[in-house]
């Protein structure tokens, strides 16, 4: 039996994240979370969802940690695995380092794995 892409937990997940997001309008593989965060998504199996960057605008004030709050809640309710990589990113200010990196997105739930991949599986009630 051929599952229908469009109907796996991660793309459901991938069209309620685009619904609480707008485009960038600099960049189209990106998406703005209420006009501070950037952030792409990638679909990389039924039930799995990577994320390829998230990057506030201005970096310090918290956007950043809102937004993958908000990704995390969305991950439980539709029971979505993260995964990510950890990459520094430059907005014009100071780079946080690695382990800065790591961790912010362990106080998330995510769980470090080889290659400073990160993941977080979902907590369903």
């Amino acid at each position: 039996m051929v599952t229908d892409p469009r109907s796996t937990a991660a793309a459901t997940f991938l069209r309620m994240a685009d619904l609480g997001s707008t485009n960038d309008p600099t960049n189209s593989h990106y998406r703005l979370h209420r006009f501070a965060v950037r952030y792409r998504l990638h679909q990389i199996s039924p039930g799995t969802v990577e994320i390829a960057l998230v990057e506030a605008l201005p970096m310090g004030e918290g956007h950043g940690s809102r937004c993958l709050a908000w990704l995390c809640q969305l991950a439980d309710h539709f029971g979505v695995r993260l995964v990510a990589q950890i990459r520094r990113v430059s907005t014009g200010g100071a780079k946080p380092d690695y382990n800065q990196l790591r961790r912010w997105y362990m106080s998330y739930g995510f769980a470090p794995r080889r290659g400073g991949i990160m993941e977080r599986h979902a907590n369903r009630p």
